[in-house]
């Protein structure tokens, strides 16, 4: 039985360490890898009896294994595993819950020993650039894809950023998902709620009788409005205009007619030829 099985997380890898066994005649070590129930294991790698370590390459950000190691001698194996050994890999996981026109991206297990400012999150249809930008809180685990393409595929990447700004490129993950509807097609997402109660009117056309009502839920202040969509004091107030300007009018032309008729009289006093004229 392989024994003192060591393992140290690095970014997307993990380096396993192992006391060699006392048996000289072993040809090598099986390393058995899993990431779901404790009792299953997904796959297997062979290590050389000459070295009692190995590197795990090709694993995935954030992502807790459990590894287990037997000796192996030419066909036959040995019939006890190690102690079962577990560990999580330094970067970034993302799970992805498909909804209805979005996606919900969950990478609670993000675990680094650098601090990280914000996140980069970029996201596009598979293919194409990644033409959609979104800088997120250091602090978030969780973010909510809205507006998107039912039934399309999208390609998403987050890169951490350290504090002082620069991308973690190593730490980075990129994932595939697709979103999915039953009816297909884009669905707007439902929108925040209006800070304030939003009334509607039962029909477009604007009468009298909805005017009268209306005005009875305006505020104190607010004038009513006819039809025409002026207030009931404009409408006065233009009445008002109108009758001083005729006032005006009449008077003026009254003036004018008396001077005409003044002009008139003293000249047929004084006899005078000279034609008089009304100037308008």
């Amino acid at each position: 039985m392989v024994q003192n099985v060591q393992a140290e997380p690095g970014i997307a890898e993990v380096t396993l360490t192992w006391s060699p066994v006392s048996d000289t005649s072993i040809t090598g070590y099986r390393i058995y890898i899993g990431t779901g129930e404790v009792d299953a294991f997904e796959y297997t790698l062979d290590a050389d009896a000459s070295t009692p370590a190995a590197v795990i390459t090709g694993l995935k950000g954030g992502t807790t294994y459990r590894f287990a190691l037997t000796a192996v001698k030419g066909d036959q194996e040995s019939e006890s595993l190690s102690e079962l050994l577990q560990t999580t890999t330094l970067g970034v996981n993302i799970e992805v819950t498909p909804q209805d026109g979005g996606l919900i991206l969950n990478w609670s297990s993000f675990q680094i020993d650098v601090q990280v400012g914000s996140f980069l999150l970029e996201y596009g249809l598979t293919g194409e650039e990644l033409a959609e930008r979104r800088t997120l809180n250091g602090q978030l685990r969780l973010y909510v894809l809205r507006d998107l393409l039912n039934d399309v595929p999208y390609t998403i990447r987050l890169t951490p950023i350290d504090e002082t700004g620069v991308p973690m490129a190593d730490l980075a993950t990129t994932v595939q998902a697709i979103p999915s509807s039953t009816r297909g097609g884009f669905h707007p997402a439902p929108t925040e709620g209006l800070p304030f109660p939003l009334v509607q009117s039962s029909t477009s056309t604007v009468s009298s009788s909805s005017v009268q009502s209306a005005s009875s839920s305006l505020l104190p202040a607010a004038p009513a409005i006819t039809e025409t969509g002026f207030s009931y004091p404009f409408w006065r107030l233009l009445a008002i205009v109108g009758i001083l300007v005729g006032l005006i009018v009449w008077y003026t032309r009254r003036q004018r007619a008396a001077a005409q008729h003044f002009m008139q009289t003293v000249q047929k006093r004084s006899g005078s030829s000279v034609p008089i004229f009304e100037v308008e």
